[in-house]
């Protein structure tokens, strides 16, 4: 694929990457069990790790300087305060309180220490929590009663306004975890029965929210290509010492089982080895106390074993390079600033970041992992591999049912670890893959399944282990697999539009997989492009039960048969729409969530199938949440015309599909400064660029062919200093390929503009140089509370610069930053265009009042400041009109006249606006560098349809504009003439407004619904001699006034 070629060239990644392992390209879901929505929900988003820097340094938390026992001593310290305060609110209900009345704060402190015993820290600080806002409540809405003792009146109230505030199911389930905490553990009184506390209404209502509480999001287990990863990384010398060693703590959870927690504090480390010819074998195991469940086995003071075998995924074992690793690191804690170690451990959250970051050093890190996919992961695969249930308890250190100190017996788990063993060495030989779907876990036939935990299959030794060949174990093996496999599958769909054009941008500069190997054909294929051809090796003595089922298998994974469809198409017989259905399912609804009609139609040969290949291994049709494909909805007529297209490009407008133009991105010099440093140019190099005057996207994606054309080798290299690496001459080459693709794609908007088309925003960095440059720029301004402009400020006057036509933006659309951080979140609203209908997020404007000058000033400033970062009007220019504008409402008026008001400033502004307007054709900088609005701006208040706003008004004798002036004068108003009326002028009639209805109509209709009044007399007995019925008199409408009836007939006549 010419793509690929103008990436990396031919030979780029030797020369780059001479010691990474080869690529795992396999249909993969980490869990197999697993339901659509779970994987589709990360638990964590992926963070792309910053190179050039440890790992460690964006993960570790170095401002926390305190050891192990400070950090615990000060969490004990503020849980017991917590405590102390609630038994202290009213000390008489319990006796514990009664106690602590007596004593001295640290005596209570260390008494509640005593009382607490064995609890967890967390336990205690969460269950006080509860507490606390239980006793702030009522204290709030019961000042003058006490929150204790407990009461099932008190509780009943709680727990309703828990519900008005719609509390989350687990909030309750804590309250009444910690009411029960409180009364057994702590001793505070309740009335009545504690089994009866809690009324059968609460009951009821904690069990409807616990019914509806949301699925819990699990942590993803770590692939077959992650973890090889890893012990990759464990032998990367480049990398830093302390990143290695965490690689090589992370394996050892993994292959221990074990959490981030339970490693924390381990002892009695041993190194359990057997060298059997070339091959070393063993295992590596220490032993904890710091664990979930350490409390079980706390009486019994035993500690619970943790064992990782020394070999893991790749045929070159890991536990040796760890254990090099840990003398050289001292074996410590956590790593400190300066590289060196803290005396503390790192937290959960850490550790998952720093496997997140090193996992991202090779592109490899997904949604969802966390530091618990490491203990997940071999536990999944075992359920896969088909592992008997008791081996898997205590593989994953629980207790078995009747035997609770099993999980702590060193001897219990040398069985289980035999067969956990054999699990590991057929994923290293291949015939175990445990990131397939469920039909390809196998090779062919299941492996022989274990009869009981103390009988070995084989009467073989288990120790005795054949080296494979070089390249038959590697991860590049299962490259051979093409079809997509449901965690690949179910990730993309979880990508949004922006992620997926990354990933596929990603995906299309990876080099080519390697090729599958023919069965039968006795000759081993490279795994990567960096190694070399295998060479076979004779079987040595003592075969295990791998080499018995040689016979059976191939040497390599069966390719998988595209033939057979993972999705049932169906076509609606009139728009010719395609949708899919998944194998398997019911068939009653699509993918997109659509219901099957009888107008669609089962299609068996559709262009789909033949489109459905993949650019570089990536599927290019796929479904995503919600969606059938991708894209919107498709037919085969529009994809055979665009699938013309190249492959590749047309794979990244299909994934930036929604997303709006990115304008400002291509023409930003500091975005294309930080996207050069991403994609692994050196700043010396970015400099080199710039200084040739190709400082955007837009004038890399011309400087050496158009789109669609690839350049050559020798071209992008002199675009470059002399002596450059490989490795940023395919950081170059990415680069060109995305101001290509993104030029294509912002021209392809243009053509079809439309108001969503538009950028709508300022780029981020774009924003940030600016608002550097400006602050450097205008001197005495503090950009800070009041002078800090909303962001969404900026993006409305960028939008209007991107139009090219100048409109009056209001002063109260510039609010503060404060104002708009602490806004609502904007909302969702249905559109319905001629592309069909869609929910988009309503955008929300966020104005600011303005009641007073100051008001005024402040916002005017903010639009100054706006109008000269988007580079349409500079700062001093708009600075001097406001001044002017406002100048006007501190004259004094004319006598007679009034101030000018706010109002009459903002109608002379907006009119200023519109008369420039009128005049400007262009809001951008001429060719001598002038702005159009600095050079017609300072004038503008002298035209007569301005200035004819600012005109004093006259106030009249009672005016606060003239009451005002005589103040300010000192002349003493006008003496007031006396009130007479005037005996020549005749009374005017007034009109009668009281009318008094007859009794026959009170309660019937006096009017039509349009207003017009109905005729009394008509429907009296009297009658109406005026008019005919249902004509008009001067009384009104000759119509019936029977409520609901108003037809031509008198109301006596009404039947």
């Amino acid at each position: 694929m010419p793509g690929l070629d103008m990436i990396f060239g031919k030979g780029a990644l030797e020369q780059m990457l001479p010691s990474e392992p080869p690529k795992i390209e396999f249909p993969a879901p980490s869990t197999a069990e697993a339901s659509i929505e779970e994987q589709a929900r990360a638990a964590k988003k992926v963070k792309v790790a910053t190179f050039g820097r440890p790992c460690f340094v964006g993960c570790v938390n170095f401002k926390n300087q305190a050891s192990d026992a400070e950090l615990e001593a000060a969490a004990w310290q503020r849980s017991l305060e917590k405590w102390h305060f609630l038994l202290t609110l009213d000390s008489s209900v319990s006796l514990v309180g009664s106690s602590l009345a007596g004593m001295s704060q640290a005596e209570g402190m260390q008494a509640l220490r005593e009382l607490f015993g064995r609890k967890k820290e967390a336990t205690v600080k969460k269950r006080a929590a509860s507490m606390l806002k239980y006793a702030k409540y009522l204290q709030e809405h019961r000042p003058f009663a006490s929150p204790f003792p407990f009461s099932t009146e008190k509780s009943d109230e709680y727990i309703r306004h828990l519900r008005s505030i719609k509390a989350k199911a687990g909030t309750i389930d804590s309250f009444t975890e910690a009411v029960r905490f409180s009364i057994h553990v702590v001793g505070i009184s309740c009335a009545g029965e504690a089994s009866k506390l809690f009324s059968p209404w609460s009951i009821g209502l904690r069990g409807l929210m616990q019914s509806q509480k949301p699925e819990r999001v699990s942590a993803l287990g770590l692939t077959v290509d992650q973890v090889a990863f890893l012990e990759f990384c464990l032998d990367d010398a480049e990398l830093d010492l302390q990143d290695r060693y965490a690689s090589g703590a992370f394996l050892f959870c993994t292959f221990s089982r074990s959490r981030i927690s339970d490693v924390k504090k381990v002892r009695n480390f041993i190194i359990d080895t057997v060298v059997a010819g070339s091959d070393v074998q063993g295992y590596l195991e220490c032993a904890t106390r710091a664990h979930k469940t350490s409390n079980q086995a706390a009486v019994q003071g035993v500690s619970m074993p943790l064992v990782a075998p020394i070999c893991g995924v790749r045929h070159e074992p890991w536990g040796p390079k760890f254990v090099a690793v840990a003398e050289a690191a001292g074996l410590p804690l956590s790593p400190d600033m300066d590289r060196g170690w803290s005396e503390r451990a790192v937290t959960t959250d850490e550790a998952g970041g720093w496997l997140r970051a090193l996992l991202s050093r090779g592109n490899k890190c997904t949604d969802g992992v966390t530091g618990h996919s490491l203990k997940t992961t071999t536990l999944d695969w075992c359920g896969k591999f088909g592992v008997n249930e008791t081996a898997q308890t205590l593989l994953g250190h629980h207790a078995l049912k009747g035997s609770a100190m099993y999980a702590y017996m060193r001897d219990k788990l040398a069985a289980p670890l035999r067969i956990y063993e054999r699990m590991l060495r057929a994923i290293r030989d291949s015939l175990f893959i445990p990131d397939a779907t469920r039909s390809g876990l196998i090779r062919k036939d299941p492996l022989p399944a274990e009869s009981s935990l103390g009988e070995p299959n084989s009467d073989q030794s288990w120790q005795h282990v054949e080296p494979m060949q070089p390249g038959i174990g590697e991860p590049g093996i299962f490259g051979v697999l093409e079809s997509e496999g449901e965690d690949k599958h179910y990730r993309a769909a979880a990508l949004t539009p922006e992620e997926a054009a990354e990933s596929v941008l990603d995906d299309a500069f990876q080099d080519d997989g390697p090729e599958p190997s023919q069965a039968g054909d006795g000759e081993e294929h490279s795994s990567s492009s960096s190694s070399s051809e295998s060479e076979s090796s004779e079987d040595p003595e003592g075969s295990d039960w791998v080499d018995n089922l040689k016979d059976t298998f191939d040497c390599t994974v069966e390719k998988s048969n595209l033939a057979e469809l993972d999705f049932v198409y169906w076509r609606h017989d009139k728009t010719m729409t395609i949708h899919t259905v998944a194998v398997g399912s019911t068939g009653e609804t699509f993918t997109c969530g659509r219901k099957r009609t009888p107008d669609y139609s089962r299609i068996t040969r559709t262009v789909l199938s033949g489109l459905r290949r993949g650019v570089n291994n990536v599927q290019v049709l796929r479904p995503a949440v919600g969606k059938c494909f991708m894209g919107d909805l498709v037919s085969e007529v529009l994809l055979v015309i665009r699938f013309s297209l190249e492959p590749a490009l047309y794979q990244v407008e299909l994934a930036m599909a929604g997303v709006p133009a990115a304008t400002s991105f291509t023409e930003s010099k500091p975005a294309f400064v930080k996207r050069a440093l991403e994609v692994g140019l050196a700043q010396p190099e970015v400099d080199h660029l710039v200084a040739k005057h190709v400082d955007t996207l837009s004038k890399l994606a011309f400087v050496l062919v158009p789109p669609g054309k690839v350049p050559e080798d020798d071209a992008v290299t002199a675009l470059l200093p002399a002596g450059t690496s490989q490795g940023a001459i395919a950081g170059l080459k990415r680069l060109l390929f995305e101001a290509h693709t993104l030029i294509v794609s912002a021209l392809k908007q243009r053509v079809e503009r439309t108001d969503d088309s538009l950028p709508a925003s300022l780029d981020v960095a774009e924003r940030e140089d600016r608002l550097t440059s400006q602050k450097a720029r205008l001197g005495g301004l503090t950009f800070q509370a009041e002078e800090e402009v909303a962001h969404g400020a900026y993006d409305i006057v960028f939008a209007m610069a991107q139009k090219n036509e100048l409109v009056w933006l209001a002063p109260e659309k510039f609010g503060t930053r404060r104002a708009e951080i602490s806004s609502t979140k904007n909302q969702k609203e249905l559109v319905i265009d001629g592309t069909g209908v869609a929910v988009k997020e309503k955008v929300q404007s966020i104005q600011c009042a303005i009641n007073s000058d100051l008001d005024l000033v402040l916002a005017l400033r903010r639009r100054a400041l706006a109008f000269d970062l988007v580079g349409i009007l500079t700062f001093d220019v708009a600075n001097r009109y406001h001044q002017a504008l406002v100048q006007r409402l501190r004259e004094s008026p004319p006598p007679d006249y009034a101030k000018v008001s706010l109002a009459q400033v903002i109608r002379a502004d907006r009119a200023a606006f519109l008369k420039m307007a009128e005049t400007l054709t262009t809001l951008r900088r001429s060719g001598s560098g002038v702005l159009p609005l600095d050079s017609m701006l300072p004038n503008i208040l002298l035209d007569p349809s301005v200035a004819y706003h600012l005109l004093p008004l006259h106030a009249g004798s009672s005016s606060s504009g003239s009451k005002a002036d005589n103040h300010t004068t000192g002349t003493p108003p006008p003496p007031k003439r006396p009130f007479a009326p005037n005996p020549r002028q005749p009374k005017r009639p007034t009109k009668r407004t009281n009318f008094s209805v007859p009794k026959e109509l009170i309660g019937k209709t006096h009017q039509t619904p349009k207003g017009h009044r109905l005729c009394w007399g008509f429907n009296l007995p009297c009658g109406c001699q005026d008019a005919k019925p249902g004509g008009k008199c001067a009384k009104g409408l000759h119509l019936c006034a029977e409520p609901g009836c108003l037809k031509p007939h008198s109301m006596q006549n009404h039947s």
